[in-house]
């Protein structure tokens, strides 16, 4: 009788948390499909490609993000990519690489896109153009395979993966003093097959800008931007505020209604190398559950010119 009801309440646990996990996984994958960054003003290539090669340098990054930290199951995100300006004919094309992984609870996310853009001089400023293929893993991976489960056929026991390709586009005007950017990811909806069942991608939509400005702080300068994201149910905005001192550390904060406050912050070091920092603080509910969010933030950029001492006034290089 024991063992008997030992089985029960496993049984009943680990279904619980099934349930959870997909009710979990459900609403981020509607309300927010592609993974969530707060340093989402150092990445753009993640969700625009046509911010592949805007300058005429090798620029390349990683972001590591732990969300909703003590939740388990929670997100975990890491996004890596690699950019330069590859001139053709006179031209300013530019080619990028990008891969993002995003586990959720058993299930996890990954993209390799490439990315190329096309550039032209208008107003002052660029206009570039810009397309993304790629391929796109969609994963299942439960880790509560226990003995004591049984072969219930309704709860899969196995790793389930599916395919697809993925496109995006996007259209992106940078000046001197600054930006603004818009983009579709998942234009094609990639459809998935997994035991019977299949699974949509929604189509992303995002519009971001932001701009330099100066402060009556000596050697302090003010970058605002935002990024507002859309998948067709849901959408959310991010508001965000840098400093920056002697264009070599910068701090501010972003706010993202009904969600969270983020403090974020960071350096350039003279080699090129730039490291940085984000918080989250949970507004929502479920800050009752969680300590948190985390964001690190590494960036390495050479130029191809021989000198390698740059300054810019822009929320894109700090």
């Amino acid at each position: 009788m024991s063992s008997n009801k030992h089985k029960v309440l496993v049984y009943i646990n680990y279904s619980l948390c099934f349930l959870v996990l997909n009710i979990i996984t459900i609403f981020v994958a509607k309300a927010q499909q592609d993974p969530q960054y707060s340093q989402y003003m150092f990445n753009m290539l993640t969700i625009n490609p046509a911010a592949a090669g805007e300058d005429r340098f090798i620029d390349a990054y990683m972001l590591n993000r732990i969300q909703w930290s003590g939740f388990e199951g929670a997100p975990r995100s890491t996004d890596a990519g690699i950019s330069t300006q590859l001139p053709l004919l006179g031209q300013k094309d530019g080619v990028g690489l990008n891969f993002n992984s995003d586990k959720i609870g058993y299930y996890q996310n990954v993209t390799v896109k490439m990315s190329y853009s096309y550039g032209v001089v208008l107003g002052g400023g660029d206009l570039r153009f810009g397309l993304s293929l790629g391929i796109l893993n969609k994963q299942f991976s439960p880790e509560w395979k226990d003995p004591n489960f049984g072969d219930d056929p309704a709860i899969p026991t196995e790793d389930i993966a599916s395919v697809a390709f993925d496109f995006g586009s996007g259209v992106y005007y940078k000046h001197k003093y600054y930006y603004f950017a818009a983009s579709v990811s998942h234009i094609n909806q990639a459809k998935f097959e997994t035991q019977g069942n299949s699974l949509f991608v929604n189509r992303n939509y995002y519009l971001s800008g932001g701009g330099f400005f100066g402060s009556p702080w000596k050697d302090v300068t003010l970058q605002p931007s935002f990024l507002y994201k859309y998948d067709g149910v849901v959408g959310q905005l991010d508001l965000s505020v840098l400093a920056t001192y002697k264009g070599r550390y910068w701090g501010g904060i972003t706010y993202r209604p009904d969600d969270a406050v983020v403090v974020l912050g960071g350096i350039r070091l003279r080699s090129g190398l730039r490291i940085g920092y984000s918080y989250d603080i949970t507004t929502s509910s479920l800050g009752s559950y969680s300590s948190g969010s985390h964001e690190v933030f590494l960036s390495y950029r050479i130029t191809m010119a021989q000198k390698r001492t740059h300054h810019y006034k822009s929320v894109r290089y700090l």
